[in-house]
C-alpha cells in the first residue's frame, strides 16, 4: 500500500478484493482530514486521474458525513454525477471544450424546386454505421415537403430514435427530412470539417442523444439539450493525425463490407 499525505488530505492506493469492483472510495476520517482510497482498477493513467478526481470532488462538494463508493456500473445520481462533472472539468478546462451548439445550420429553403434542388434526404435514406448517403429521393417526384438545405460536405444526424446510430456526410446539394439536423464546422481553423462525422459517432455522443431523447414508440432528442453535448477539441496538427487514422479505418471497414456482399451474392 502506498500513502501520500498533507493537507488534511490522506491518499492510499489500495488493491480492491478480488471480484469487488470499487475503483475509489472517500471518506472524512475527522472533521479535519479525510482519506482517499484508489485501487487502480484498469490499470491505466486515465481510469486513475479520473477517478482521483472524482473521489475529490466528493469531498470538496459533498460534505463531511458521507462515505463515497465508486462502482463500475453503480447507480448514477446527483452527487455522483456532480463528481464526474467535477473531475471532467479539473481535468480538461472548459477552454478545451466545444458544444454542439454552433455547428448547427439552420438554412432553409422556400421551394427546393425554384432553388435547383434535385434530391432529398430522409431518414430512410441513412443507413446505421454508414458515413455516405448511398440513396435519395427526387424532388420532381413531388412527394416531398422538406425544406432543411443540405451542402456537401455537412454531416447528417437522424434525431429520431438516435439508438439506431444514424450519421452520414453528405456530398451532393439536397434537402432533408425534419427528423435529421444538419451540423458544420462552424470554424474550420479550430474544428477541422472532416473530425465532426466522426465526433458524431462516438459512444458517447450517442449516449447523449438518446439519454435526451422522449417519446415511446417514436422518441426524438431535442436540439436545446442535444446542443449542450460537450466533446474534447484537440489541436489541429492532432486533428489531423486522427481524421488520417479514422479515414484509413473507414475504407478498410467499406472494403470489408464490400466483399463480404459479394461473397454473399456470389
Amino acid at each position: 500500500m502506498l500513502r501520500a499525505s498533507g493537507g488534511g488530505r490522506a491518499v492510499a492506493f489500495v488493491p480492491a478484493p478480488r471480484g469487488c469492483p470499487a475503483s475509489g472510495a472517500t471518506r472524512f476520517l475527522s472533521p479535519d482530514k479525510a482519506m482517499l482510497l484508489l485501487s487502480l482498477r484498469h490499470k491505466t493513467n486515465d481510469h486513475l486521474w479520473f477517478t482521483f478526481f472524482h473521489e475529490a470532488g466528493h469531498l470538496c462538494l459533498h460534505g463531511k458525513k458521507l462515505l463515497f463508493v465508486d462502482l463500475e456500473g453503480g447507480l448514477s445520481t446527483e452527487q455522483e454525477d456532480e463528481a464526474n462533472l467535477f473531475a471532467r472539468d479539473k481535468l480538461i478546462p472548459l477552454q478545451h471544450t466545444q458544444t454542439l451548439r454552433p455547428l448547427r445550420s439552420a438554412a432553409q429553403v422556400s421551394d427546393p424546386n425554384t432553388d435547383g434542388i434535385e434530391r432529398y434526404i430522409g431518414l430512410e435514406h441513412l443507413r446505421p454505421g454508414d458515413l455516405r448517403v448511398r440513396s435519395w429521393g427526387e424532388v420532381s417526384d413531388g412527394r416531398t415537403t422538406f425544406t432543411t438545405r443540405v451542402r456537401p460536405g455537412q454531416v447528417l444526424f437522424g434525431k429520431r430514435r438516435a439508438y439506431q446510430r444514424k450519421v452520414a456526410v453528405a456530398d451532393f446539394d439536397a434537402v432533408c427530412s425534419g427528423d435529421i439536423y444538419v451540423f458544420e464546422s462552424a470554424n474550420p481553423a479550430k474544428l477541422l470539417p472532416e473530425l465532426l462525422p466522426f465526433l458524431c459517432r462516438t459512444d458517447a455522443f450517442f449516449e447523449h442523444a438518446v439519454g435526451t431523447s422522449a417519446g415511446s414508440l417514436s422518441p426524438r432528442t431535442n436540439w436545446t439539450s442535444l446542443a449542450e453535448y460537450q466533446f474534447v477539441l484537440p489541436p489541429l496538427e492532432e486533428q489531423r493525425r486522427i481524421i488520417d487514422m479514422l479515414l484509413a479505418t473507414d475504407r478498410s471497414t467499406t472494403r470489408t463490407r464490400v466483399a463480404i456482399a459479394a461473397t454473399y451474392s456470389w
